[in-house]
């Protein structure tokens, strides 16, 4: 079953927040069982750049961003960077971070590569509306993931708030 850390760092509200910072980072499956696809966010823009492997971080991956700009009021611009890793073992474990030297690094995270073939089935679970006011599926996906019980996770939508 899938393995994911999951982590933030500890921010002050008296710390001013550098905009090249990853934030919002997520895995989606590539179309291969030996690719994977990491993305994630940062407000200014910096080198879309994924190390990783499966003892170490010897493997480095850059892919591209685009600009996105939000229809909000305030339309703030975000880069959303996407990284394609390629070459995973189907089934094996991972360890990796995004982010870049110039906008600074991630949490380190784990995966598990999708496995390969039909004789397995996965584990997966589907959900939405995570809440705003009433919040309670996201702390119990959180500990499901990380005692190993899904493979993957379907999100089908309403995750935007205050935009």
């Amino acid at each position: 079953a899938a393995g994911v850390t999951t982590g933030s760092p500890v921010l002050r509200s008296d710390w001013p927040v550098y905009g090249g910072f990853p934030q919002q980072v997520h895995l989606s499956y590539a179309g291969s069982a030996s690719e994977m696809m990491v993305t994630w966010s940062t407000m200014n823009q910096t080198d879309s750049v994924v190390e990783y492997g499966e003892d170490g971080l010897n493997n480095t991956a850059k892919g591209s961003c685009v600009v996105f700009r939000d229809g909000g009021e305030e339309h703030r611009v975000q880069y959303i960077h996407r990284v394609k890793l390629t070459g995973l073992t189907p089934g094996h474990k991972y360890m990796y971070h995004c982010g870049s030297m110039e906008g600074g690094w991630s949490d380190l995270y784990t995966f598990n590569a999708m496995k390969d073939g039909t004789t397995w089935s996965p584990s997966f679970a589907a959900f939405g509306d995570m809440g705003n006011d009433n919040a309670q599926s996201l702390s119990r996906l959180q500990e499901d993931t990380q005692r190993g019980q899904y493979d993957f996770i379907l999100h089908v939508g309403d995750f935007a708030y205050d935009m």
